[in-house]
């Protein structure tokens, strides 16, 4: 199992250890609920280290990030957008985050455990072209401040004004070392993410929990990630979609801008003129849903769970999943099997909060 550099750190923070993805990370400090509350209310920090980090540059660096992913690469530098990796047919490989640091060089942010798939698919598209492809995951830390005061909290550790970074947009930030800072993250609250070298990233961490005392900043682990995520209806790579998904399917068709050429082009354009399942969000009266369990209608199954959990803000049992497209309007009533009996299920239009 992998360790970010912070792992000794959490350790001496009491948090309860789990395995993901290949790394052993914190699922929680504090608790869950606890620190799910801290992020909506004030802020969070959560060490994201295990995320991958592969910078693409050169002459033909934009070339390829055209190639490779579905949103358009031709942007502004600074610009950060969230993208989708098909394969031939469609499927998504992999979603990420990219950053257009100068006008020949990206920043890319796959997930943990698609890190050296990616890295694969960038140097294949790369063939005889102008470009450096680097795989710089184990150099960096990432810490994600998330929450409606985390700006506030990081605007006390430096003399650059943090209002630039707005969402979707970058920089380098002093910090007492040179960070790169991106408006993202993956709670739906204001914040950012911060990149900077292995030791560095010992001393922000500190920095960090020190200022945010005061606001009420909570260290965060996995768990209220996934619970943070899918309030807001975010993607989980490997569980809302597994290379068996599409970016149509996903409803992320904001996603795909087909004024260039990329790998699984034409079979998006095909399954636009054809009907196919919708992802959805649902609500229910009683009980939780987990992956896995059913979705009825009519005793008939017509969808499947892909993420389920107690909502900590709404304590209601939400969901999302996949259904078939005449069961994916708002407001559809539709049956979720949990452990043999039916709960019933109402979907809502996405964020749930």
């Amino acid at each position: 199992m992998k360790h970010t550099p912070l792992f000794e750190i959490h350790k001496s923070l009491n948090a309860h250890i789990v395995g993901f993805a290949g790394w052993e990370m914190p699922l929680y400090y504090s608790g869950i609920v606890d620190e799910h509350l801290a992020v909506r209310k004030n802020a969070g920090v959560f060490d994201v280290s295990h995320m991958g980090e592969i910078i693409v540059s050169g002459k033909d660096a934009l070339d390829v990030m055209q190639t490779i992913q579905t949103n358009d690469a031709d942007m502004s530098v600074k610009r950060c957008k969230y993208t989708h990796i098909l394969n031939a047919e469609g499927k998504i490989v992999d979603d990420m985050l990219f950053t257009k640091i100068d006008a020949n060089r990206c920043f890319c942010v796959p997930n943990a455990s698609m890190v050296d798939r990616i890295f694969d698919i960038f140097n294949k598209s790369a063939s005889e072209k102008d470009v450096k492809i680097e795989n710089k995951t184990d150099s960096y830390v990432c810490l994600a401040v998330q929450g409606p005061k985390s700006m506030e909290v990081l605007q006390n550790l430096t003399d650059y004004d943090l209002k630039n970074i707005k969402p979707f947009w970058a920089d380098y930030v002093d910090f007492g070392k040179t960070c790169l800072v991106t408006g993202t993250g993956y709670t739906g609250e204001r914040g950012c993410e911060i990149f900077t070298d292995n030791d560095f990233g010992k001393i922000i961490w500190k920095k960090i929990l020190d200022a945010g005392v005061e606001c009420g900043l909570k260290p965060c682990g996995l768990g209220c990630r996934d619970t943070l995520r899918l309030e807001k209806g975010y993607l989980l790579s490997g569980q809302d979609f597994h290379e068996d998904r599409t970016s149509l399917e996903t409803n992320a068709s904001w996603v795909v801008k087909y004024n260039h050429d990329f790998t699984g082009k034409n079979a998006l354009l095909k399954q636009k003129e054809e009907k196919h399942d919708h992802f959805v969000g649902f609500i229910l009266e009683k009980g939780i849903p987990r992956h896995g369990c059913k979705i009825m209608k009519n005793n008939e199954t017509v969808g499947i769970v892909t993420s389920g959990t107690m909502s900590s803000s709404l304590r209601k049992g939400i969901g999302l999943g996949y259904v078939r497209p005449e069961y994916s309007n708002i407001g559809e009533s539709l049956d979720i099997v949990i452990r043999d009996k039916n709960a019933k299920a109402k979907i809502m239009k996405l964020p749930f909060v």
